[in-house]
């Protein structure tokens, strides 16, 4: 039992994923909000019975170069460039344009409009995607400025550009 493969380990507030060696992704912990990427999920912070104490494989992540975690959602650098994400989107970390505050994804989702990132990194509420060329898009929560756009009013469900990096 175990992994024995993995090439790179994130965490979040309650949950862990490890990359493996076949570019798949691996997560266990608390997946009451879909962190896990299991396609399962409670919909509570309350009920365990979606969470594991052991690595389970995540649907759909096949190509990963790079994984990132904030406090309940999970993301993957696809060989392609391109971006998913599962868990919570209560402030759209899933960047799939949805704003719907209750909305998670216990599977990963696509990330609207990044098809050329080249590395990403994940904080408590938001997803940021260094791109081809230096630019930086990030969504997510924005109430602290996070996603560099020079608001800090309110989140964004798709992804912004950082101001002043590349084109």
């Amino acid at each position: 039992i175990g992994i024995s493969d993995a090439t790179a380990i994130v965490t979040g507030a309650v949950h862990t994923c490890a990359l493996h060696e076949t570019s798949e992704v691996s997560c266990w912990g608390n997946n009451s909000l879909g962190q896990l990427g299991s396609g399962q999920s409670t919909g509570t912070t309350r009920d365990t019975s979606a969470d594991s104490s052991l690595p389970i494989k995540t649907i759909g992540i096949s190509d990963a170069t790079a994984i990132a975690a904030g406090a309940s959602h999970t993301c993957a650098l696809h060989e392609t460039g391109e971006v998913s994400c599962w868990g919570s989107n209560d402030s759209g970390q899933l960047g799939n344009e949805s704003a719907d505050e209750s909305e998670r994804s216990a599977v990963p989702v696509k990330v609207t409009g990044i098809s050329d990132a080249i590395a990403i990194a994940a904080g408590g509420t938001h997803t940021c995607a260094l791109r081809q060329g230096g630019a930086i898009s990030c969504w997510g929560s924005n109430s602290n400025g996070e996603l560099g756009d020079g608001t800090t009013l309110e989140s964004s469900w798709m992804p912004v550009k950082v101001v002043g990096f590349g084109n």
